[in-house]
């Protein structure tokens, strides 16, 4: 009896350790770009507490010249130093990007306009706008669930440059 009881508190413990209830710790600055992230999966049935189990921040800091932003497996930073706070739709179009390849496992889509895109150039960026949202539903339409037998993303994701 107390092996199971101590077998039960033990599972559930690991259960709660490894699927954060609230998600990622998340920058003040992207929170409206992962909300809007999180309802865009509610919307389509997409698992993303799942999806977003083993990434442990989503941080607006600083990172290398030249980049918007990089996933690092259990943690997404979008570039204090290239974006203002106050660019909406570059934290925006940046964090989607992001998450597509932390927790969807997305890779790079160079094949036009494409959240996936590898360079995002300026000059694009206000069609990144008016098409939003013709371009998430390609971004959400991209998703699969995998069989937990041969995960190949997640926890197990690892991105390649």
């Amino acid at each position: 009896m107390i092996k199971t009881v101590t077998t039960v508190l033990t599972v559930a413990s690991l259960l709660v350790m490894c699927s954060p209830v609230n998600g990622p710790y998340v920058s003040p600055e992207l929170q409206p770009a992962y909300k809007e992230w999180i309802d865009g999966c509610k919307i389509r049935n997409i698992p993303w507490r799942s999806e977003v189990s083993c990434i442990d921040s989503i941080l607006y800091d600083s990172l290398y010249i030249g980049y918007w932003g990089k996933c690092f497996g259990d943690k997404i930073i979008v570039s204090s130093k290239s974006i203002a706070p106050e660019d909406t739709m570059m934290l925006k179009l940046v964090t989607f990007h992001e998450l597509g390849h932390c927790a969807f496992g997305f890779t790079h889509d160079d094949a036009g306009i494409e959240i996936m895109n590898t360079y995002l150039k300026e000059e694009n960026i206000k069609l990144y706008q008016w098409f939003w949202t013709p371009l998430v539903d390609n971004y959400y339409n991209r998703y699969r669930l995998i069989d937990p037998i041969s995960n190949v993303k997640g926890c197990l994701y690892e991105e390649s440059n």
